[in-house]
């Protein structure tokens, strides 16, 4: 089975559902061999030439490279030491356009360990909401935060419809 096979899909499928706060049935679980192809499928299905992609800068160098892949141009939102290596909201939302078809996540953040704090999230939520982007949302260190719990954007107010989760097994097992 492509997908990967039923008894998995299902395990994982309950374990996103209560690590997340939000109903996953397997039919939402896609099993690949590490976490870039999902990036890469993600990003081709949703941009292309002339559209854009908003990208944590510093941040994992195969986002921009798959944007450009794609034939879409990659958008660096700068993460600053001063918030601790979080998005801001409002630098956010200062990039958003009508060219805008996606918008990556990293939370643990790679490579500065900064996490999204839980009111910054409300915020991106609401606007990728009302400006109806898709949120790739690279949770592959969410076993590592080690100061509160961790938080996906999936389980904010119409998220679980636009948010694609990249997880796996590789960073915590």
């Amino acid at each position: 089975p492509a997908a990967g096979t039923p008894a998995l899909r299902q395990a994982i499928a309950g374990y996103v559902g209560q690590t997340r706060g939000v109903p996953v049935v397997p039919e939402q679980v896609v099993v690949t061999p590490g976490g870039k192809p999902v990036m890469f499928f993600v990003i081709m299905a949703l941009a292309g030439p002339g559209d854009e992609v908003i990208c944590p800068d510093p941040g994992f160098p195969i986002y921009a490279s798959a944007v450009a892949f794609a034939g879409a141009t990659p958008v660096p939102l700068t993460l600053r030491e001063e918030d601790g290596f979080a998005v801001d909201p409002d630098a956010l939302r200062a990039l958003v356009n009508e060219r805008t078809k996606l918008i990556i996540l990293n939370s643990p953040h790679n490579p500065t360990g900064g996490v999204i704090p839980s009111a910054a999230l409300d915020e991106i939520a609401r606007l990728a909401v009302e400006r109806g982007v898709p949120v790739l949302s690279d949770e592959i260190y969410s076993r590592m935060v080690y100061d509160g719990a961790f938080e996906s954007i999936t389980s904010r107010p119409g998220m679980a419809e636009q948010t694609v989760i990249l997880d796996g097994f590789s960073k915590t097992y």
